[in-house]
């Protein structure tokens, strides 16, 4: 799988990746995301895939990205789930 990932210098988009989500509609994302990456103690590294990471298993699910990043921040199982697909890319890139 490639995931397409980048720091950029914004407070207000650190993450972008290829989506067909809008920059806008990923700024919304970005604190879900962060409350994700800080709950399953991601690395930096870690959290960059997780964009793009939420972005696909949406789309293979047909669901709201943002509904995703809730239900594996308070779903355990999910959560560690997708926490160590993380982990597992963000070893390869």
């Amino acid at each position: 799988m490639q995931i397409i990932c980048c720091i950029m210098n914004t407070d207000s988009l650190p993450f972008t990746y290829q989506n067909n989500e809008s920059e806008r509609e990923m700024t919304y994302h970005t604190a879900d995301l962060q409350r994700f990456a800080l709950k399953y103690s991601l690395t930096l590294k870690e959290a960059m895939t997780l964009p793009a990471l939420f972005g696909k298993v949406a789309k293979e699910f047909n669901m709201a990205t943002r509904q995703l990043i809730s239900d594996a921040t308070y779903n355990k199982e999910l959560g560690d789930y997708l926490a160590s697909v993380s982990r597992t890319v963000a070893a390869k890139i």
